[in-house]
């Protein structure tokens, strides 16, 4: 009687474990083929699920890496964030980091997240971005406002690019249509 409880028991343990990891398979898979919407969704399922810390940090980081794929910055941000206070240890999660603080224009945060990867990896290869982000953060400092207006004496409802100014005339490109309704450039 004890036996068949135990193996019952034991079955039903086993069946939940199994489910758990083909769910984080499948997540993986997903993530894997770039399918990232969908891996976003599983991911999600799963922290619902899950409460082993080190599967956790695992399952932000690879939210905030799925996030940042599709361009969903500030989501990625607090994702790869969290992982990165939880413990994630691997180092690339900070250069993730810094790339996704750059596109928030976060540069200062971005910058100590770009020595932080540094620290951790020690690929000075990325000395760059540092760089990149000084100079934007120069550039912040030193911002005039500009005054952008339509001109409608110059503009058309054709696409005007490419202006140059040449002694004192003003020349530049237009996408138009000719006599045959087809885009020509003049």
């Amino acid at each position: 009687m004890y036996f068949k409880i135990f193996l019952s028991v034991a079955f039903l343990s086993f069946s939940y474990f199994a489910v758990a990891q083909t769910d984080m398979q499948k997540a993986d898979t997903a993530f894997v083929h770039g399918e990232f919407s969908t891996a976003i969704e599983l991911y999600q399922k799963l922290l619902k699920k899950n409460k082993d810390s080190q599967s956790i940090k695992e399952i932000y980081y690879k939210l905030g890496t799925s996030l940042y794929s599709i361009n969903k910055y500030r989501e990625a941000k607090d994702w790869t964030e969290k992982a990165i206070e939880e413990g994630y240890s691997d180092a690339k999660a900070f250069l993730q980091y810094g790339e996704i603080l750059v596109l928030l224009s976060d540069y200062k945060a971005a910058k100590g997240a770009f020595q932080q990867y540094i620290n951790r990896s020690g690929d000075n290869s990325i000395n760059s971005k540092i760089v990149s982000c000084d100079f934007a953060l120069s550039g912040k400092k030193s911002l005039v406002p500009i005054e952008i207006k339509n001109i409608t004496e110059l503009n058309s409802a054709y696409s005007e690019f490419g202006l140059a100014l040449i002694k004192d005339k003003l020349i530049f490109a237009s996408s138009r249509y000719n006599e045959n309704d087809k885009f020509d450039n003049y």
